[in-house]
């Protein structure tokens, strides 16, 4: 017979506790919201950044634009020394010996060993 007295005197949780579930709605939605806000406020202020980033990168590439128009159009004055693109037998020499220093050592390539007989 107790658990007949359990059931009737078990109600919905809506019933029970409307007024409590209303108050913890408007916390749950409150603490979204505050969430919301937040993650609203760090996005703007990366896009911001990034937006003086581009600004930035923009006036450089500007900037490096004019300079070489500057310098094509005071090298066909002849007023800049182009470098020389012609290499000498020696520095050929020297970068052969230093692919040779700074290639991979010679234990790693295979080679061959002597058949003794």
């Amino acid at each position: 017979m107790s658990a007949e007295v359990e059931r009737e005197e078990r109600k919905p949780i809506a019933d029970v506790n409307e007024d409590q579930l209303k108050k913890y709605a408007k916390e749950v939605s409150t603490h979204y919201e505050a969430e919301i806000s937040d993650r609203k406020q760090e996005v703007e202020e990366k896009i911001a950044a990034l937006r003086k980033q581009r600004k930035q990168a923009e006036k450089k590439a500007n900037a490096f634009l004019s300079s070489t128009e500057k310098g094509a159009s005071s090298s066909l004055s002849g007023n800049v020394k182009q470098p020389s693109m012609t290499v000498g037998s020696q520095k050929l020499v020297d970068a052969v010996i230093w692919s040779e220093i700074l290639g991979p050592p010679r234990s790693m390539k295979p080679h061959r060993a002597r058949q003794r007989k």
